[in-house]
């Protein structure tokens, strides 16, 4: 579907650095930058607009989400509120044997990061936080909730664009990602929820401090 291709073509170039939070286009500009039609961009600036990707301004065009201390808050507390009860959730009813592979994966990248930071290593590890949280909450076969996860991880990659998370951060997120995996094997909801809790709220804290 057009509309799908249009939305997909928008993400791929805002999270590549081609377009600035904050800018402004027109929807002749938005069409001739997606290369389609300009039907499904329209269809497509109502979805990200629904997402809060875009702001559509009267007289003015169509905004790209600016990344605000705000914006920051308040996407990883949604972030917080989907994930912690997913963690919980998936202690209780969840396949613990998606969890061996994720585990091993954590402790081969720790490994490789402790001798170097590389750019292609930086890289994996940011796609592997993602696979990690969106494993645990795909899995809980809840479209609704897979799809409200979805769009929060947009945010925090727009976030992630104009704010890059530091090597630290990084390091000390191997740690935090092996508590949450530890728990949800043992079955343990309310320490898988405390571990997940915790370390969105680092999470924050560093987002935030680099965004003041």
């Amino acid at each position: 579907m057009l509309r799908e291709q249009a939305v997909t073509a928008f993400k791929e170039r805002l999270f590549r650095g081609d377009l600035r939070p904050g800018q402004f286009l027109s929807q002749r500009e938005l069409t001739l930058f997606l290369g389609l039609p300009l039907a499904p961009v329209r269809d497509a600036v109502r979805r990200l607009e629904s997402e809060g990707l875009v702001r559509v301004i009267p007289q003015r065009g169509i905004a790209v989400a600016e990344v605000s201390l705000q914006f920051v808050r308040e996407s990883f507390e949604l972030r917080k509120a989907l994930e912690t009860w997913s963690a919980r959730r998936f202690a209780e009813t969840g396949p613990v044997a998606l969890l061996d592979t994720l585990t091993d994966e954590v402790r081969t990248l720790e490994a490789e990061v402790a001798q170097d930071l590389t750019p292609e290593l930086r890289g994996r590890v940011i796609l592997l936080d993602r696979r990690l949280h969106e494993t645990i909450v795909v899995s809980l076969d809840n479209r609704l909730l897979a799809e409200a996860t979805r769009q929060t991880f947009d945010k925090i990659q727009l976030v992630r664009l104009v704010h890059p998370v530091t090597p630290d951060r990084l390091r000390r997120a191997f740690g935090e990602h092996l508590a949450i995996l530890a728990a949800l094997r043992r079955r343990d909801g309310e320490a898988a929820a405390a571990a997940m809790d915790a370390h969105l709220d680092s999470a924050m804290r560093h987002a935030i401090g680099i965004a003041d």
